[in-house]
């Protein structure tokens, strides 16, 4: 008797948490031109790499995305530029570790931050909590933190519940999904998960992710970082995306975007850095 109202209390909890963040499966239906007149912009936290809603950053184990990942949150949370070229919005962010303590978050916040004290307007959490109840801790922590622009859950598996029909992972995997891109999108921040990927590099990031399809497809914006010839590399696409992104990577307290330069401009360089050339004598 007492399991029963256990499982009632929670699925109480389940239909009042998905009332409140909107999320439906019911149909809606516009006219082209109330779409058209309505011309909402993307709300962008990272101008045109991620936006709001649901963000997959994913790469294989040890690749470095969980230090990618922490170092673009003390950039929203500090100001700076995210890899050292992207801007971001400035607010509160939450970062939710699900398999890593506080010594080794502490010891990644240090190499990035360095004898810079990092703003408290980043806050993490070290939970076991996980599917919907990992969900509704988020969305009551959002509620009490107006202002709030990015929350990160590291990782995406330690996250995903168990299902209960296993006969159908793919719609299971959708669901759940859909859950998270609502509840970034109704508190109108990136929600990000921190995934993994197959071991061998797929054409698409999407293709990439392990799981099934119903993982990616309602994922706004993916983001994989990958190694080839001991090489790190970040490649992104989205639904909001003009054309895709892939930048070369070079770690310097946080990973960085190698500017590509012509060889004859790594010459200058190169001479620059050695004192065989001067600024002085380019300006002539």
């Amino acid at each position: 008797m007492q399991q029963n109202n256990t499982q009632k209390d929670f699925e109480s909890q389940v239909r009042t948490f998905l009332s409140d963040i909107q999320f439906s499966e019911e149909s809606q239906e516009f006219s082209a031109l109330d779409l058209h007149e309505r011309n909402e912009p993307i709300h962008w936290i990272v101008p045109n790499v991620i936006s709001e809603g649901l963000c997959v950053i994913c790469g294989r184990p040890k690749v470095g995305k969980s230090i990618l990942t922490l170092d673009l949150m003390l950039c929203c949370a500090d100001g700076g530029k995210w890899m050292g070229r992207y801007p971001v919005e400035y607010g509160h962010c939450l970062y939710v570790s699900i398999e890593d303590g506080p010594t080794r978050i502490g010891q990644r916040l240090r190499t990035l931050s360095g004898d810079k004290p990092p703003s408290d307007r980043l806050t993490l959490r070290f939970t076991s909590r996980i599917g919907l109840f990992g969900l509704m801790d988020i969305h009551q922590w959002l509620l009490s933190h107006p202002g709030t622009i990015m929350v990160v859950v590291d990782t995406f598996s330690g996250l995903k519940p168990p299902y209960k029909n296993s006969a159908d992972i793919y719609g299971e995997d959708h669901r759940f999904m859909s859950i998270m891109r609502q509840l970034g999108v109704f508190h109108h921040i990136a929600l990000i998960a921190v995934h993994h990927t197959t071991k061998a590099k797929q054409d698409t990031i999407f293709d990439s992710m392990i799981g099934t399809t119903g993982i990616s497809g309602p994922v706004d914006v993916g983001l994989q970082m990958y190694e080839e010839n001991k090489t790190k590399y970040i490649r992104g696409s989205g639904k909001d995306y003009i054309e895709d992104i892939e930048h070369r990577l070079v770690f310097d307290a946080g990973w960085k975007i190698v500017m590509n330069v012509s060889p004859e401009q790594q010459r200058v360089l190169s001479l620059l850095k050695n004192g065989e050339l001067h600024y002085k004598d380019i300006a002539k």
